[in-house]
């Protein structure tokens, strides 16, 4: 039966950490004690405190130290080395206190002379070793806190003062009526803002700035897009499957698994090895790994391991626009308004310094929408497929479509036809969240 636990302390006294540190510790011992005045044992529980009566650390019977934040790195490491000067000096002041006469026992039933070293020690509980891993865990102040909470990354970076935000209301042909048309207008890049989380949006882009002004032309023939998304070929071996297999049950275990890797391939060996019906060959694949030998298991059994090829999805990919435009102005103003329009495009995708020249900004990118006919501002086509933002990649003008050189007698001596070939690349790939904003199911989206 055991009584009121024994309390019994020692002074402070200096003790020196790993990087030559010095520290006055004491120690607080509270122990249990059987009817005879004996310690029981692995009762103990110790607290250790610096020069200023602060806990910097605490142990229980056979267990490890503890620590609080008042203890510094340098402490932690030397304490979790059973062997340090430190641990071994500590520890040797705690069994002599434990086993003096006037141990100070708050107990009325306590026997000053049945403690010796022996109880003292057993009922320390033995001091433990700490694994790499928990010495590791002991120094958590000293690793950079990695977090993704806080204010999201929202950088914009300001254009120089001449980036030019204004362009006509461009049309070719000039009286261009009562047809289906394609307009072309622009807006600054200005990137995106993340965030961090799992299952939000983390990525989302900035709303660019509308440049004023567009051009309108008539729906080229040839039009056409493209859905693609990207499939590799991928493989799972029986050996891969179980090293996956048991790396989850690692980490489900709450176990670090950077610290235990070497575990899990030596259990897998383990497993491969001893397999009754295939051991040869499952070495013989082993062998082949280890010595990165192409083709022993194929060479030696005429077999391989089952790969389990299957076509996994990859990545979305972005799709490409092509068009063509051909014009040829028939008088003074409108030769002015074709060479706006392929000026509007050049400009427009020309890279924009800052005011200093630090910063190389992007050019403008492109909204590009297939308009049905009407008395105003035309649709969106409900029966062509839709196009999100776009990057314009190429700019091709061909000043001789006709295959020689010819111009107006005009002042500035304008072309007689000119050709346009325009590339453009969507910004973001098609998912099926663009397919859900429309409304009506009949129409293509995109």
């Amino acid at each position: 039966m055991s009584v009121a636990p024994a309390t019994m302390s020692t002074a402070n006294a200096p003790y020196t950490t790993s990087d030559g540190t010095q520290l006055d510790l004491g120690a607080s011992i509270e122990v249990g004690i059987d009817d005879n005045g004996v310690y029981e044992p692995g009762t103990a529980t110790i607290t250790i405190t610096n020069h200023n009566g602060d806990v910097v650390a605490t142990k229980g019977a056979g267990d490890i130290y503890r620590f609080t934040s008042a203890a510094g790195h340098n402490l932690k490491v030397t304490l979790l080395n059973r062997n340090s000067m430190m641990s071994i000096n500590l520890r040797n002041h705690i069994v002599q206190r434990m086993s003096e006469r006037n141990g100070g026992a708050g107990s009325p039933n306590f026997v000053f002379g049945a403690n010796n070293s022996a109880t003292a020690t057993a009922a320390l509980g033995g001091t433990p070793i700490a694994t790499p891993t928990q010495v590791a865990g002991a120094t958590p102040q000293t690793a950079p806190t990695i977090s993704g909470d806080g204010p999201p990354v929202n950088i914009s970076i300001p254009g120089a003062d001449r980036i030019r935000k204004v362009y006509p209301t461009l049309v070719y042909p000039m009286d261009l009526s009562k047809q289906d048309t394609i307009k072309f207008s622009m807006k600054s890049n200005e990137g995106s803002t993340i965030t961090a989380g799992i299952g939000i949006e983390n990525i989302v882009r900035r709303t660019g700035t509308p440049i004023q002004g567009s051009v309108t032309l008539p729906i080229p023939g040839g039009i056409q897009d493209s859905n693609s998304v990207n499939f590799n070929e991928g493989t799972l071996n029986p050996m891969e499957a179980y090293l996956v297999k048991a790396s989850m049950n690692l980490m489900e275990s709450g176990k670090d698994l950077a610290a235990n890797i070497g575990k899990v391939f030596s259990e897998a060996a383990k497993e491969f090895k001893s397999n009754t019906n295939y051991g040869g060959a499952l070495k013989l694949y082993l062998a082949q790994e280890a010595t990165s030998t192409q083709g022993l298991l194929s060479r030696a059994t005429g077999a391989i391991l089952n790969p389990n090829l299957e076509l996994l999805f990859n990545k979305p990919t972005l799709r490409d626009f092509s068009f063509v435009f051909r014009m040829s102005p028939r008088h003074e103003d409108e030769a002015d308004e074709v060479k706006q329009i392929i000026r509007f495009f050049k400009q427009g995708m020309s890279v924009k310094p800052t005011a200093d020249g630090t910063f190389l900004k992007s050019p403008h990118v492109f909204d590009i929408k297939y308009q049905a006919y009407t008395n105003e501002e035309g649709p969106q086509h409900k029966s062509i497929g839709q196009i999100k933002t776009c990057a314009l990649m190429n700019c091709t003008t061909n000043y001789t479509p006709d295959g020689s050189y010819m111009t107006f007698v005009d002042n500035k001596r304008t072309m007689t036809s000119y050709e346009l070939t325009l590339q453009f690349k969507e910004l973001t790939p098609i998912n099926e969240e663009d397919y859900l904003n429309d409304a009506d199911l009949t129409e293509i989206g995109f």
